[in-house]
């Protein structure tokens, strides 16, 4: 497949904006090795409208965290950022030290390395405050520190109970949806 053919199919796909286009685009890209059928496959699991008419994954935010264990606990840890960032902060300044502890998990997904690794345990270690804030954070962390993807996708689950007393299932789940289908098909 060369790149020309790819760049046509992206060109009229974000010309027209129409799913067959798009549905081209995406099978030439995991033709040509451009794009993983397993990235793919986590684009349909949030529901991506181009890869399945309905959103596959549950539709709870704890199960559809729990659920991503098949792709890794970046997947995992990066959907329940997104859904961290979808919460209104119910207290400034609890909000504040959690926010730290959250980009630095973020910055993790991005690269997960040894030294984003201590960054997250530092930040971890001047958490303070409770709450919703707080008890997620600490969850996102331990997310990142564990070894095993089941389980970091249950403590990322876990981060999932507090932000539900500040916010809905539905927008939960739309805000992993979202950022996890992106992340997917740009990968």
């Amino acid at each position: 497949m060369s790149d020309a053919t790819l760049r046509h199919l992206e060109r009229r796909w974000l010309q027209t904006g129409s799913a067959d286009d798009e549905a081209a685009f995406l099978l030439r890209r995991v033709r040509s090795g451009a794009l993983s059928p397993e990235r793919l496959a986590l684009a349909a699991y949030c529901g991506h409208g181009t890869c399945t008419g309905e959103p596959s994954g549950p539709t709870t935010a704890e199960a559809f965290v729990v659920g991503l264990v098949r792709w890794g606990r970046v997947a995992s840890v990066r959907a329940a950022v997104a859904a961290f960032r979808a919460v209104p902060p119910a207290d400034r300044e609890a909000a504040k030290h959690a926010g730290r502890c959250v980009a630095a998990v973020s910055d993790w997904v991005d690269c997960p390395c040894d030294a984003h690794v201590k960054a997250v345990q530092s930040a971890h270690a001047d958490l303070r405050g409770e709450g919703a804030e707080a008890a997620a954070a600490a969850c996102l962390v331990w997310a990142v520190v564990s070894e095993a993807p089941a389980r970091s996708a249950s403590t990322a689950a876990l981060a999932m109970r507090p932000l539900t007393t500040v916010a809905t299932e539905t927008d939960l789940v739309a805000a992993m949806r979202a950022e996890l289908a992106r992340w997917a098909l740009t990968g």
